[in-house]
């Protein structure tokens, strides 16, 4: 304040005024002015509360400025000013005794504390700064009157007339460093005020405006306005100002101090125009009343030394009010009319080259005007080009075609498809599509890997990619196609992928060659499963190669997986042989027709080199079979790709610019000329390959198989077992079908549609699988699962690709990539199971005997044998257990079985399974052995003659590829097999002889009584069934009555019933005339015996009375006793225990054996008591139908 500074002048002659006479190296100011130890702390606010906490990176900033590290402290991380006694910051002058250094008090949060600490160390001052507590900003200085931080103009210290310390002149640069080492530059505080608004408000505001625009108020005049004010004795603040203004204008009335400042009514400012009392503008000052501000569109001119508002002339413009001119119309915007409060952009199409202009020039010349527009390049970023349209074009340069055109030959022509056309007259290529440069409308889409045509300008190709050709189909000459889409150069590489190919397909005709001449036509091993699982794979392929042809888009990487196929469907670019031979689209048409027939070429090349060697003659029966076989086995694989590859020339495809090409020869025109009418032609012509080959397959199958099997025709049928060998006897038919539907498969290409091709293909695929399904066609089980399972999955495909492929493409090519996994390792599972199953039958049998029996005449037997050789250890499948698959049954026997057991009784060379199950061992040289019944007959010529007549069995086997030679030679074998006699009646030594003769062991045989015993059974000695079916009960009751101490036995030789309390009865045809049988029942009469009558087969009817009279004559006993003991033994319950009917499994014999076991622990009647109850009813009829049996 002016008190110290008045001190320090009347004292050394030097105010305190100037930075200089505080520098504390020559001067003490502090006599003159307050120290810090005369200040009262309590009024002064804490550092972290203020300075440090308002600008916490001030610290950094003096430290950056000063490197005073003293005047600093580092404090979470950063440097804030050190403050003494949390309320100082000491410059460094007077830091040795803080109390005598010259106080300063600023107030707020610090105020110009960024400039006075540096001051103050820049120019050695002695000072301490610190910050006034809320509201003793102003009392605490006025108490002090001395240094303070304050600003004028202002009231709060006028009194004391405060004076500024003046420091160096302001230093920009070193302001914008951060440097305060100079004094701040000054801020000057004026009003602004805006005139000219279009409202009342500002007409009425133009005065005031004016007057406040010409004022100019010294601050001399200030200093002694704010004095006066406070002299005042006005409490309200706003009061003594008007009053403090009102005595100063009366004070300088006389001056003319203030009088120039308030503006005439007709003295127009800048922007306004003379109106007259009815607001209209005028152009003369007699006329005018006031001044108004001009409105837009119109500019204050000056006109005899008035301003007037005058309109803007056509060309130029004004847009805001109060303006004293107007502005030129910029190029590219033109004003029409005059007054123009803007200037209208010209429209698109449309160009002002020029200013002030008037009209838009229009772009283009001639027709199609309206194509044109007027754009510019707002993004270039390699060939990425962004443009827009835009109004207001300044020159002919924006003028180009408008988006969706471009300018050729000087007009703007319509985009097509596949190209873009940004607006830019230019026209560029999508990825994917292709014109030439000469004809750049006119765009073709590069169908099939399109990777081929990059896109950009017309003619553009990838690389060494020929642009002359139609959608870059072509490599330039000595190149050949990538994956990519790009052309390489030929290299060995190249040559030796064509020769590797060739070579494959050469060795793998000759192994087919080798493989079909070895096959047994009649009994083919499990290697067939393998051969059936390669080819359904084969033709799964050659299906997804048809697919492939269908307009999906597939995704990576199921899209290189059909690329790969494409070899299947005999596309020869993939083995490169364009690196052999350039060959045009004529001749690689023809060549790939010439694929199958260069196959059969081969075939018939491997097929004459085998008769060199072997020395045969080339076109015997045999050698024309094998090689009849072969070549139709090569069709018949190849069928799919030939008939494909065959119907190129009627598939076309359509371009954006409507013209056709072929689907498979991108190069080829669709308009029946030229190469497309060879390739027609030659097409047309090599249909009749496949379509023959159907029409050849479908006579063979439907007429001469039956005829030729007939005939027994085997060379026929080795000719032809291509078509029906994969199949089931009976279902040969389905060769032809699945040609029929590979046909349709193929020919569903040429639908237009593709939903058509989709719903066709699918539906073949469900006809097929549906058929699989019921008919399981192929000769092996898993083969039909196979096929059920690739059907499935390729249905899967087709459906993901049509349905999903362009909604989610990258879920359903994971979903195809899991189906094709799926299908190929069901393949390779199938084949590794045919060659386990081969290898397992070749080296270990399933089965140690297989019995083929006649089950009428050997049942029984049957089932007894098997039962004993199980228990010895040993395998045994009997033929009646399967009657329902004969091929499964021959199977067995040429595969699964170590040696055939034949129970040879006199009527089973006349049982048709049975023959096929011997000739199939005979055939297949499986070991044999004859169990010979005592009627049976060793077959002679003249039996052999005459069965070889039976027409009907000869058809029958026919089916299963056993013929009339095949039936002789078996009869003729079975006369030289070894065989074991079976005795009229079955003995424990005997059945033990048989069993022990088989198995090479001492078997332990079970069942025959030796003595008496408690449950004797009852069953003709002099028939051998009844005998094993006795036999076969009690191996199925011992478990169950081995727990009751009771051992049922069979009786046998002259053996007598004694001490027996039940019987079991075995009933079977003729069993009451048997002498033995009928003494034994009468002793179960005697012995008052109950019984269990169990009937053994499965036809049997109970005798007539006349059929008992007839039996009972020969016997020397009771008759009539025995009549009556026969009539009462059928009033009993009876049980059904069938052990040779087929149906009736072991598990099922076990349980009619608990049956038997529960009627043995019934205690009914016994026979005595039913005799009784029989001769008391002698009078009545009898009627064997009416017995009561019980059903199971």
């Amino acid at each position: 304040m002016s008190p110290p500074s008045v001190a320090s002048q009347a004292a050394t002659g030097l105010p305190l005024t100037y930075f200089s006479h505080f520098n504390a190296s020559w001067f003490r100011p502090q006599r003159f002015a307050m120290i810090v130890g005369e200040v009262n702390m309590s009024r002064l606010s804490r550092c972290s509360e203020s300075v440090n906490s308002a600008y916490p990176l001030l610290g950094q900033e003096y430290y950056d400025a000063t490197g005073d590290k003293d005047g600093v402290e580092l404090q979470d991380g950063r440097n804030i000013l050190k403050c003494w006694e949390e309320k100082w910051w000491v410059a460094p002058s007077c830091r040795g005794n803080i109390s005598d250094c010259l106080a300063v008090v600023t107030g707020g949060s610090g105020w110009g504390m960024y400039e006075l600490p540096q001051q103050a160390f820049f120019h050695n001052m002695p000072l301490a700064f610190a910050t006034a507590a809320a509201k003793q900003y102003v009392p605490l200085n006025r108490d002090l009157q001395s240094l303070l931080y304050w600003w004028t103009p202002d009231a709060s210290f006028i009194d004391f007339d405060p004076e500024r310390v003046l420091f160096p002149t302001h230093d920009a640069q070193e302001f914008r460093r951060g440097i305060y080492r100079s004094m701040p530059s000054d801020v000057v505080l004026t009003n602004w005020a805006a005139g000219g608004l279009d409202s009342e408000m500002a007409q009425d505001a133009e005065g005031p405006l004016a007057l406040a625009s010409n004022m100019q108020l010294f601050n001399s005049d200030m200093v002694g306005l704010l004095k006066e004010n406070q002299k005042l004795d006005i409490a309200d603040g706003e009061m003594r100002a008007w009053e403090t203004a009102c005595n100063w204008l009366k004070t300088n009335r006389n001056r003319n101090f203030w009088h120039q400042w308030v503006p005439r009514e007709t003295d127009c400012a800048r922007g306004q125009g003379l109106v007259d009392a009815l607001g209209a503008f005028v152009t003369n000052v007699s006329q005018a009343l006031k001044c108004a501000t001009c409105p837009s569109g119109y500019a204050a001119l000056q006109h005899n030394g008035q301003r007037i508002c005058s309109p803007c002339p056509a060309g130029f413009f004004q847009n805001f009010p109060g303006e004293s001119s107007c502005l030129p119309c910029e190029p590219g915007s033109i004003a029409m009319e005059e007054g123009s409060r803007e200037c209208q952009p010209c429209r698109l199409g449309e160009f002002a080259n020029g200013s002030a202009m008037t009209s838009c020039y229009r772009c283009g010349q001639g027709d199609h005007r309206d194509r044109w527009t007027t754009s510019q390049l707002v993004v270039s970023q390699g060939d990425l080009e962004k443009w827009i349209q835009v109004q207001g074009a300044t020159s002919q340069d924006f003028c180009a075609c408008e988006a969706g055109s471009f300018l050729f030959q000087s007009s703007c022509m319509t985009c097509m498809e596949g190209s873009s056309c940004p607006g830019s007259n230019s026209l560029e290529l999508l990825p994917g599509y292709f014109s030439t440069a000469e004809e750049p409308g006119e765009v073709f889409q590069c169908f099939g890997n399109s990777k081929r045509c990059p896109g950009g300008l017309p003619g553009t190709c990838a690389f060494q990619r020929d642009p002359t050709s139609v959608t870059c189909s072509k490599c330039i000459d000595g190149t050949h196609a990538e994956a990519n889409g790009t052309c390489v150069s030929c290299s060995g590489r190249h040559v030796a992928i064509f020769l590797t190919v060739t070579s494959m397909a050469m060795l793998s005709l000759l192994g087919l060659y080798l493989i079909l001449l070895k096959m047994k036509l009649r009994h083919p091993t499990s290697l067939l499963i393998v051969s059936i699982s390669l080819s359904q794979m084969i033709f799964i392929a050659q299906k997804l190669t048809v697919l492939f042809r269908f307009k999906i888009e597939w995704e990576e990487p199921f899209l290189n997986v059909l690329r790969v196929l494409e070899l299947l469907a005999f596309d020869l670019k993939i083995i490169s042989i364009d690196c052999i031979s350039p060959l045009n689209s004529t001749i690689e048409f023809s060549a790939r027709v010439m694929v199958v027939p260069m196959f059969c070429i081969v075939v018939f090349l491997v097929h004459i080199l085998h008769a060199c060697l072997h020395r045969t003659h080339f076109f015997s029966k045999i050698q024309l079979a094998q090689l009849t076989s072969t070549v139709g086995t090569v069709f018949s694989i190849c069928f799919i790709p030939v008939f494909s590859s065959l119907l190129a020339p009627f598939q076309c495809q359509e371009h954006p610019n409507r013209k056709f090409t072929l689907q498979d020869y991108h190069g080829v025109f669709c308009n029946f000329t030229e190469e497309h009418l060879q390739m027609c032609i030659i097409g047309a012509v090599a249909c009749l390959l496949p379509i023959g080959f159907l029409a050849l397959c479908t006579w063979v199958v439907l007429v001469e198989v039956p005829r030729r099997q007939s005939r027994s025709d085997l060379s026929f049928l080795r000719a032809w077992s291509f078509l029906f060998i994969r199949f089931r006897p009976g279902t040969q038919v389905f060769s032809v079908l699945f040609l029929v539907r590979n046909a349709l498969v193929v020919l569903c290409q040429l639908l237009s549609n593709e939903s058509a091709k989709v719903v066709l293909l699918n539906l073949m695929l469900y006809i097929s699988l549906i058929l699989t399904a019921y008919k399981k066609p192929w000769r092996f089980m898993v083969c039909n699962w196979l096929d059920i399972l690739l059907l499935t999955g390729l249905m899967a495909i087709v459906d993901m690709g049509a349905v999903t492929m362009r909604d989610r493409p990258q879920t359903a090519m994971i979903i195809c990539i899991c189906f094709l996994s799926c299908m190929m390792a069901a393949i390779l599972a199938a084949v590794v199971f045919g060659a386990w199953k081969y290898a397992r039958q070749k080296y270990r049998k399933r089965f140690n005997f297989f019995i083929t029996h006649q089950k009428s005449a050997a049942g029984c037997f049957a089932r007894l044998l098997k039962m004993e050789l199980v228990a010895a250890g040993k395998t045994v499948f009997i033929d009646s257990d399967d009657l329902v698959d004969v091929s499964c049954l021959c199977r067995y026997v040429s595969q699964d079985t170590q040696k055939l057991l034949i129970l040879a009784t006199p009527e089973i060379v006349k049982r048709r399974f049975c023959l096929a199950e011997m000739a199939t061992a005979q055939l297949c040289e499986v070991p044999s052995i004859v169990l010979t019944w005592p009627k049976f007959q060793v077959p002679d010529e003249n039996f052999i003659k005459n069965l070889s007549q039976e027409v009907e069995i000869l058809n029958e086997l026919a089916k299963f590829g056993i013929f009339r030679a095949d039936i002789e030679g078996t009869l003729w074998w079975l006369q030289i097999l070894e065989s074991i006699k079976i005795p009229t009646e079955l003995t424990r030594e005997e059945l033990g002889r048989i069993v022990g003769k088989l198995t090479n062991t001492v078997p332990k045989i079970s069942g025959f009584a030796s003595g008496e015993t408690e449950l004797p059974v009852l069953a003709d000695p002099e028939n051998l069934e009844a005998v094993s079916a006795a036999l076969i009960l009690l191996k199925c009751l011992q478990p169950q009555l081995s727990l009751d101490d009771v051992m049922p036995k069979l009786l046998c030789d002259d053996m007598k019933v004694t001490r027996a309390r039940t019987a079991v009865l075995i009933i079977t045809k003729g069993c009451f005339g048997s002498p033995r049988f009928a003494h034994w029942l009468l002793q179960v009469h005697s012995q008052q015996c109950s019984i269990v009558p169990v009937i053994t087969e499965e036809n049997h009817d109970s005798p007539s009375k006349e059929e008992l009279h007839i039996a009972i004559a020969p016997l020397q006993i009771d008759a009539v006793l025995y009549l009556h003991v026969v009539q009462a033994v059928f009033r009993e319950l009876s049980v059904r225990f069938v052990p040779a009917s087929f149906s009736n499994s072991q598990q099922d014999l076990e349980l009619h054996a608990k049956k038997v076991h529960s009627r043995l622990t019934f205690q009914g009647m016994n026979l005595a008591q039913l005799v009784s109850l029989e001769v008391k009813d002698d009078d009545d009829d009898y009627d064997a139908s009416s017995v009561a049996t019980e059903k199971t």
